[in-house]
């Protein structure tokens, strides 16, 4: 029996099938398959025909040595022109040690992947290996797939027609334009802008905060908007639920469809006490002070002290010796800055039947 030698004299078609990224949603899936087509010959350069052949398929790196990214075995019967086809990606993977579990992580995005190189190698009747075909074939594209190095990388204009998904965490876009009026782009989870953002059509977050950019000097929120730093609005601005923001500035107009609010919540310090309080006001706000005697007799004189200047606060229900049977009550608001001291006690004078609250109401926020 004559010893046949896989050598492709001839392809009729190479031609590669994958898929970067699947996905289940998709309408068609492109197979993770990649057809082969070759002639076998004899030493002498003859068509092996109608014969049954093991042949081994590697891919590299590199068109000489390198490393091996992916292979597997398959048996191919000739034609009578000694013509073979194979489906690569259905064989059995070989036992080498392999970069890449498939065919389509043989060629998904990593270092030197447009350098991938096939290798063809027979086997002999009784099992042992021939020497590899060389030189190794590279894979080139073909003439349409040029259009896929933009969908990899979309360094050119960039157009799809339906719906975009970005499965990985470190989606970056350079920019991003939306022609359609009835496009949209929908976040259901946090949607961050670091640089400037501008809208001609309308936006719509499904989170914690509903933003609709209506026109380019107009901010219109219909739900809840929570900003954590420093903002400026330049256009009219409307809101209408809860709004919270730690520095906003509008140069325009303001319309607000519900209640305003300037201040925070206030905080009960001190109740019916009579003991001094002392305080660092941690932010801008107001410091109420609640006077209260319930006898006659006495003259109660309560100092506010701010920063070293003092607000008394006083009850004197005596003169010339008479006196008089009578419940007082006094308030006082006095603005402190932040970081400036302030206290409340009682000075001379008899309290025995006096005593106060005491409030701290934050401003702004």
């Amino acid at each position: 029996m004559q010893t046949t030698k896989a050598v492709s004299m001839k392809i009729r078609m190479l031609m590669a099938c994958w898929l970067a990224v699947g996905s289940a949603a998709l309408a068609q899936h492109v197979p993770d398959q990649l057809n082969y087509q070759g002639i076998l010959t004899d030493y002498h350069g003859q068509p092996t025909a109608l014969s049954t052949n093991t042949v081994n398929f590697r891919i590299y790196d590199e068109a000489e040595g390198g490393n091996l990214i992916w292979g597997e075995t398959h048996s191919v019967t000739t034609s009578a022109r000694g013509l073979f086809s194979v489906i690569l990606g259905t064989g059995a993977l070989l036992s080498d040690s392999m970069q890449a579990a498939n065919l389509r992580e043989a060629f998904a995005s990593g270092t030197l992947v447009e350098q991938r190189y096939l290798e063809l190698q027979a086997l002999n009747p009784n099992g042992t290996p021939q020497s590899a075909m060389l030189p190794r074939q590279r894979f080139l594209t073909a003439p349409y797939a040029f259009q896929a190095n933009d969908s990899q990388t979309a360094l050119a204009n960039f157009r799809v027609t339906g719906a975009l998904y970005a499965q990985s965490e470190g989606a970056q876009v350079g920019q991003l334009i939306m022609t359609n009026a009835n496009g949209s782009i929908t976040a259901a989870g946090d949607f961050v802008v670091d640089g400037y953002g501008k809208s001609n059509v309308l936006a719509s977050f499904n989170g914690t905060s509903a933003v609709l950019s209506v026109a380019s000097d107009a901010l219109s929120v219909q739900g809840s908007l929570e900003v954590n730093s420093s903002w400026t609005l330049a256009g009219t601005s409307v809101f209408y639920q809860a709004v919270s923001a730690t520095d906003p500035t509008f140069n325009k107009g303001i319309r607000v469809k519900g209640g305003i609010r300037a201040l925070g919540g206030y905080q009960h310090l001190a109740t019916n006490t009579t003991t001094a309080f002392s305080r660092v006001a941690a932010g801008d706000g107001f410091a109420l002070v609640y006077l209260k005697t319930t006898d006659f007799g006495n003259n109660a004189n309560l100092v506010i002290t701010v920063n070293g200047i003092q607000i008394p606060l006083q009850h004197q229900p005596y003169s010339a010796g008479a006196y008089y049977s009578m419940d007082f009550e006094n308030t006082a608001c006095i603005p402190v800055a932040k970081g400036e001291s302030w206290s409340v006690a009682f000075g001379s004078g008899t309290h025995s039947a006096s005593k106060f609250d005491v409030y701290w109401i934050p401003f702004g926020y």
